[in-house]
């Protein structure tokens, strides 16, 4: 039985390569449920690969336009693929029980990550607390346990580009209405926020990884929650901390769109306007210093940057 799961799934993922017919496999009256059952069993009644290949399969299938709001809104289907993505947090094994979790994970994010793009499940998907809970813990992972601190190897990679994916994922769902963006700041005590600055701030951080968490701050940014971006005790600090080195100085390593000087600063402004009208004098006051002292940081620079929105 088990050799007939891993041959059928195996057969699904040579389909899933192929754009048109990810549209059909989104179609089929059974398939998705197919998927979700096979996800739902734990490894060993259903075999490693077979739970791989329904991953990876749901992953390409998201990738398709057409799929994803009708994949986003199946019965089931995101309860299952956030247990999937949440399955490194829940062993206490040893390392070839971790690196085939993380294998798993890696896949789940990805499909996660490509159903965020459509703008009908970025909000469905902001609202699902278990979904931030997971993308917390994945993006606050720094290394697997049981392969040391090797940053290099093949788990240390795979590692990266899950937390890639998760902070992606977040960046996307982070696109949202005002509101959305309000609870994503405040679930679980601004857990997200405190994560987004730790990781913003740290030194020792892959510079890819900072790059979208300064992405994700950008995309929190509204009238709603100006004030309390601006209010934390860290996040302002590492904004202007990062906008102080201009992007064409940066260390090797950050993108170009979405570089930490590029994003922190668009930060900057885009809460400066946010608190224009609506906000405290208290924080209109602390962002046009942190601005401010960009400015006279990157005029050393012969790269001053006019101050938007003011008056």
């Amino acid at each position: 039985a088990h050799m007939c799961l891993r041959s059928l799934t195996k057969v699904l993922c040579h389909y899933a390569r192929v754009h048109s017919a990810t549209m059909s496999m989104a179609h089929h009256p059974r398939l998705l449920s197919l998927m979700i059952f096979l996800l739902q069993h734990p490894v060993g009644i259903i075999p490693f690969e077979a739970h791989h290949n329904a991953l990876w399969v749901l992953a390409n299938m998201a990738c398709c336009n057409e799929n994803m709001q009708r994949m986003a809104s199946h019965d089931r289907l995101l309860d299952t693929i956030i247990q999937a993505a949440n399955i490194m947090h829940e062993i206490d094994e040893t390392r070839p029980i971790h690196h085939h979790a993380l294998r798993l994970q890696h896949s789940a994010f990805r499909c996660l990550l490509n159903l965020s793009w459509d703008q009908h499940n970025k909000t469905l998907m902001s609202e699902r607390d278990d979904l931030v809970k997971t993308i917390g813990k994945t993006v606050d992972m720094k290394t697997v346990p049981g392969s040391g601190n090797e940053a290099r190897n093949s788990l240390g990679t795979m590692l990266l580009q899950t937390r890639m994916f998760a902070l992606g994922t977040l960046r996307n769902i982070a696109h949202t209405p005002s509101p959305q963006k309000f609870r994503l700041c405040t679930t679980q005590d601004g857990m997200l926020l405190n994560l987004l600055s730790e990781t913003a701030l740290s030194v020792e951080e892959d510079p890819s990884v900072r790059d979208k968490a300064f992405a994700v701050i950008f995309n929190l940014v509204s009238p709603d929650t100006a004030e309390m971006l601006i209010l934390h005790p860290t996040l302002l600090d590492s904004l202007a901390e990062a906008a102080l080195v201009p992007s064409n100085l940066q260390l090797q390593g950050a993108s170009t769109a979405e570089s930490a000087s590029t994003m922190s600063f668009r930060s900057l402004n885009a809460l400066n306007q946010a608190v224009a009208t609506r906000g405290s004098e208290d924080c209109r006051v602390k962002v046009r210093q942190a601005i401010e002292q960009v400015n006279m940081a990157r005029r050393f620079h012969n790269m001053a940057v006019p101050l938007e929105g003011t008056i």
